[in-house]
């Protein structure tokens, strides 16, 4: 009998899906750009490194909506066996034609990168960057974007501003800290910022250029502006960095006034302001005089705990445990009125 032979070929490849960072001409990261600044990419993408004894080049599309434009680009990798790739496209507010080689891009626009690796469990990835944006949150301090602020927009008087359709007031800011409004009507306006418990607004930083790029005017700081019609924001606002509390507490009753045979219910929330966990936190409450806890009645974050430690007097205690960073805590217990 033939003996009979079986063979199998076990193959494997590990592939990272690339990433694009905008950068300008010495490649610095950046989030936005001037128009006429010439836009800068790297994508990084190991796999695309084929032959480890040359530089190779990948391609990558990068468009714009105002005016629509779009350029295909050739970046090379950034040394042999790199796996970073880089390349730039110059911009003009002008109208400009496909693949002439500059991008068009009008102040208040964004442009879109995109590269496509079919190889990859990601294939396409994009990106995008603005070109001259209405204005960039910032800390003043360490001159970086905040996430999170709500921009308000208010005619001079405080009232807001009713944008059209499509258009939010407050623009709430993503981690890239712009802020955008459309055209506007002829007319004084001003802005107001609310950023949460670490950063307040209005900054106290004298007017100019912060870090060669973030305009400060009297308008950033909330002092009203005039524009002409179809005018547009163009200033930065500062923000100046607070250290909250790590532990902030609120509390609240269901009731102003009572009488005899009424019950409150009181609700007090805990928030660890931290970025790490809190351990052994614990919330101590000291009861109006004349009001007294109704046993069996406390709840944490919805479930039912036992009661709470007294000293002797009116200081009522409880043991939360650990608080994760950012998490928010609640405690809710009935009380009622009575003598002492």
């Amino acid at each position: 009998m033939d003996e009979v032979k079986s063979s199998a070929t076990v193959t494997s490849s590990s592939r990272t899906n690339g990433t694009i960072t905008f950068l300008d001409d010495s490649k610095a990261a950046v989030t936005f750009y001037s128009s006429g600044d010439n836009v800068c990419m790297r994508v990084t993408d190991p796999d695309q490194n084929k032959t480890a004894s040359t530089a190779e080049n990948i391609s990558l599309i990068i468009a714009s909506g105002a005016p629509a434009d779009s350029e295909t680009l050739t970046l090379a990798e950034e040394g042999v066996n790199a796996g970073t790739f880089f390349g730039c496209v110059a911009t003009s507010a002008s109208a400009t034609a496909i693949n002439d080689g500059v991008l068009s891009a009008q102040s208040n626009s964004q442009v879109t990168a995109l590269y496509n690796d079919p190889l990859d469990a990601t294939p396409n990835v994009t990106a995008t960057a603005w070109i001259d944006p209405d204005g960039i949150v910032f800390d003043s301090s360490a001159l970086t974007p905040v996430s999170g602020a709500a921009v308000h927009l208010m005619d001079k008087g405080g009232a807001p501003v009713k944008l059209p359709v499509g258009w939010a007031n407050p623009f709430i800011t993503s981690a890239d800290g712009v802020f955008s409004f459309p055209s506007l009507p002829e007319g004084s306006y001003r802005v107001k910022v609310e950023a949460g418990r670490r950063h307040q607004f209005p900054a106290d930083v004298p007017n100019g250029l912060l870090g060669g790029t973030l305009r400060v005017t009297d308008a950033s700081k909330g002092a009203a502006f005039d524009l002409a019609a179809n005018g547009r924001l163009s200033f930065d606002i500062p923000l100046t960095p607070t250290t909250p509390p790590d532990l902030v507490v609120d509390k609240k009753a269901s009731k102003t006034s009572m009488e005899l045979g009424d019950l409150v219910k009181y609700t007090i929330t805990v928030e660890n302001m931290t970025p790490a966990p809190v351990t052994g936190a614990t919330v101590t409450d000291t009861l109006p005089k004349g009001i007294h806890y109704r046993p069996g009645t406390t709840l944490v974050d919805g479930l039912s705990v036992a009661d709470p430690s007294f000293d002797g007097t009116r200081n009522a205690t409880w043991s939360l445990g650990t608080l994760a960073a950012g998490q928010i805590s609640t405690i809710e217990f009935t009380a009622a009125p009575g003598a002492g």
